[in-house]
This record gives C-alpha cells, sequence and structure tokens, in this order.
C-alpha cells in the first residue's frame, strides 16, 4: 500500500498544552550553562580553562561499590522506588481527563484532507487540550455540520489514526514501526503526530491499533 506523504499547514505560535512537552528540536539549556561547563573522562578533567588533572578520583554518587551484598541491596532499594513510580496507563488517563474543562475549541476538519485540517487546528495559538473539543466538518463544497458530541469527535480521531497509520511517518504491514523520515524530522511532525495520538486517547478517540509490539 502506497504512503501517504504528510504536507504541512502553516505554523502559528506555540500552544499552552498540559499534554505536549518543548520539542526535542529545541533543548533546553540551564542558566549559565554557556559559561560554565563540565568534561570528565577516566583519564582527565577539565573545567573551563583549567588544566587537566593528572590524578582523576570520581566523585562519591558515581563509584561503583564491589561488593555482591552492597549491590543487590542497592538494587533492591531501587526496585522498590521503581514499583512505587509506576502507574497504570487507564489511571494517567483517567487524570487527565479530569482535566478538560467545560470550555470549549472549534476545530474546523476537512474530512477531504484531514491531516493538513487537523495539524492546523492542532498548532493554532488558541488551542487548548484541557478544552473540550468541538469538532465543525466542512467539505470543499462549503458543506459543513457542527456537533459536539461524543461520536463527532470519535469519528474525527479515527479518521486521523487512519491516516497516521498509512503516513510515511511509519512502516510495516499491519504491525507498524516508526521510520526515518527526515523531511518529517525536520517539520517536527513526529511530536506532532505523538500529540495527536495522546489528545486522541484523552479525548475519547480510538488508541493507534497498528503499533507493533517489538
Amino acid at each position: 500500500q502506497k504512503k501517504r506523504s504528510l504536507p504541512t499547514s502553516e505554523k502559528t505560535d506555540g500552544t499552552n498544552c498540559f499534554l505536549e512537552e518543548p520539542s526535542p528540536k529545541y533543548p533546553r539549556q540551564s542558566p549559565g550553562s554557556q559559561h560554565s561547563f563540565l568534561l570528565q573522562s577516566p583519564k582527565m578533567m577539565y573545567q573551563n580553562n583549567s588544566s587537566p588533572c593528572s590524578h582523576l578520583e570520581l566523585p562519591s554518587s558515581n563509584r561503583v561499590s564491589l561488593s555482591p551484598q552492597m549491590s543487590n541491596r542497592n538494587w533492591s532499594l531501587r526496585k522498590k522506588e521503581l514499583r512505587k513510580q509506576q502507574r497504570e496507563v487507564s489511571n494517567i488517563l483517567k487524570e487527565l481527563k479530569l482535566q478538560v474543562s467545560s470550555k470549549t475549541t472549534r476545530l474546523n476538519i476537512n474530512a477531504e484532507n484531514i491531516w493538513d485540517s487537523a495539524l492546523k487546528g492542532f498548532r493554532q495559538r488558541k488551542f487548548s487540550p484541557t478544552n473540550t473539543i468541538e469538532i465543525k466538518f466542512t467539505t470543499c463544497k462549503n458543506r459543513s455540520t457542527k456537533d459536539t458530541s461524543a461520536a463527532s469527535k470519535h469519528r474525527f480521531f479515527q479518521l486521523l489514526m487512519l491516516h497516521l497509520q498509512d503516513s510515511s511517518l511509519f512502516e510495516g504491514s499491519s504491525a507498524k514501526n516508526l521510520s526515518l523520515d527526515f523531511q518529517a524530522v525536520k517539520e517536527n511532525l513526529y511530536f506532532e503526530a505523538g500529540k495527536m495520538i495522546a489528545i486522541s486517547l484523552v479525548h475519547g478517540g480510538p488508541s493507534p491499533g497498528f503499533f507493533s509490539k517489538t
């Protein structure tokens, strides 16, 4: 099956999104990171313009204990901490759904060009995933229907997931993995697709049922 490429719509300024993390294209830097840096290796350490250390001792936090008993004890404590941090995905989704307010945000969706209209809607300045999504379907014949029901939103997200399934972002037959589309990376479309999937799950849409288990 021939994959559809993902054209981009005109980008707007960023959105205020509780599901959205900063784009991986623009990593954050801590204050003063441009003026102070620290490089460590088993052989030498540099800090700014200081001379290399001829004898380097790793910080205590980086030392590895050679005692089997100590290693087992630390690993046991670590596993207990991880179990405390683990949370069911269903519980996370329930908590996120509680954050959705009664305030509405309308998305004008062209059913014949689902990707472009969805991308434009999610990128608009006023879009917020904490608002209740209102769908207005349109066609090229300027016929439109507005429906705020769960069925309408489910249909919208279903069409969007089907488009993602056949897009150039994924490869494979029925069980798909992420592909490497350099143009999509350049246009940050992997990030946008992930945001769409997350919003679909929180707002009652379907999950992407085409992912490979491997």
